[in-house]
């Protein structure tokens, strides 16, 4: 009645629906992303955060770890670490071992730690191993344990600084980054399905009350909202879990979603009924 077009009405709303977005990607880039280990690392007394059994690879140095135990001050503590040390003919020339361990000031502390250097040259009658022990040894600068996580688990969870950390670090390795960029596509491309789907469902809301019956239209877009999340919710799992390729899975149905918009923004002031 006033003269306003379904487009010049739907501005606003997906100007304030895509600053939500950003705000929310950007509380994934703090701790926030973390706020669901947190709050069960209370209720199950960390018990169910702890990790065991992780063998990783950073540089020319390969880490056992028994058990990691995150701590609610954004640190970690380990159980039992080994670190192999290898020359760049992969040959053992040290050796690490400690019984406790903590991340602390960007790198891991180990507590009364075990060290054994290899000669490089061996000869008859020369002592090839050279042992000491340190109170504390200062190693594995960088490698946080959340980007120790990120690359072990089956089905891990990081924030956007972790995880480009840890694609960084895959990269360098040779490893897989599926699960990683999983992780980078559900936190960066994923959540603009709102203000996607907001434009979508904008098309079929009808001009003027007596064209449609606005409760029947409303449960239906709620309902397909509610789907649309619901799968990329469930293909977000299966990409971080390494089920199936972030590329196939997120990013070609956000690809889709994307054209349909696309499609419905263009012929938006075209539908009046």
């Amino acid at each position: 009645a006033l003269g306003y077009s379904k487009r010049k009405i739907l501005f606003p709303l997906l100007c304030v629906s895509s600053i939500f977005t950003l705000g929310y990607i950007g509380l994934n880039a703090t701790p926030f992303a973390y706020a669901q280990e947190y709050a069960e690392s209370i209720v199950y007394q960390n018990l169910q955060n702890v990790r065991e059994n992780l063998l990783l690879k950073s540089g020319n140095r390969y880490i056992f770890v028994r058990k990691l135990y995150p701590l609610s001050s954004g640190e970690a503590r380990v159980e039992g670490i080994k670190i192999f040390i290898l020359n760049d003919e992969h040959k053992l020339i040290g050796y690490h071992e400690s019984k406790d361990a903590f991340f602390e000031r960007n790198a891991w502390i180990l507590k009364n730690a075990k060290s054994v250097d290899i000669s490089p040259n061996l000869a008859l009658g020369s002592d090839p191993l050279q042992m000491s022990i340190n109170e504390e040894l200062e190693t594995l600068q960088g490698f946080s344990f959340k980007v120790l996580e990120t690359i072990a688990q089956d089905k891990p969870t990081a924030s956007l600084i972790d995880a480009f950390a840890s694609l960084k670090i895959a990269y360098k390795q040779g490893v897989s980054s599926d699960k990683i960029r999983g992780i980078l596509y559900s936190l960066l491309i994923i959540p603009f399905f709102v203000p996607l789907c907001i434009a979508i469902i904008a098309y079929y809301i009808p001009s003027l009350p007596r064209y449609g019956n606005l409760t029947l239209i409303s449960f239906a877009s709620i309902i397909a909202a509610l789907a649309i999340w619901g799968l990329f919710f469930s293909l977000s799992q299966l990409s971080v879990a390494g089920l199936i390729y972030p590329e196939i899975g997120l990013l070609l149905p956000m690809g889709i979603l994307f054209v349909v918009f696309l499609w419905h923004i263009r012929h938006l002031n075209q539908k009046f009924s």
